[in-house]
């Protein structure tokens, strides 16, 4: 394998990632991030075809401080626009949530001041 050809023949195409809550965690993907429910609880793809399959863990996942994801965005005030609905929906959940349920994933960016 050549290292100046690897995007010719490879494309990221899925992501396994663990969650206290399967069915919370598919709600999220799908009402913010436009994921398409697969044929089984917890399997997932967007319109690019990106599939995610979210797995039940037994015990609270608690990643690396760095482990991310990102989706491309038209511009920062997307970002912010979509924040702000998480938020909301986290508020508006906050008194029913289950402690172990997940929470939403906050958005780190700084704003360029022009």
């Amino acid at each position: 394998m050549r290292d100046s050809n690897v995007e010719a023949f490879m494309h990221l195409k899925h992501l396994a990632l663990a969650t206290p809550d399967v069915r919370a965690s598919s709600r999220f993907y799908t009402t913010y991030f436009g994921f398409r429910e697969g044929p089984g609880l917890g399997l997932m793809a967007n319109a690019d075809g990106f599939r995610l399959a979210l797995h039940e863990a037994a015990e609270p996942v608690h990643p690396p401080d760095l482990l991310h994801f990102g989706f491309d965005v038209m511009t920062s005030d997307d970002v912010w626009s979509l924040w702000k609905l998480v938020q909301l929906a986290q508020n508006k959940t906050d008194s029913r949530r289950n402690p172990s349920a997940p929470t939403a994933t906050q958005v780190r960016t700084s704003r360029r001041r022009s």
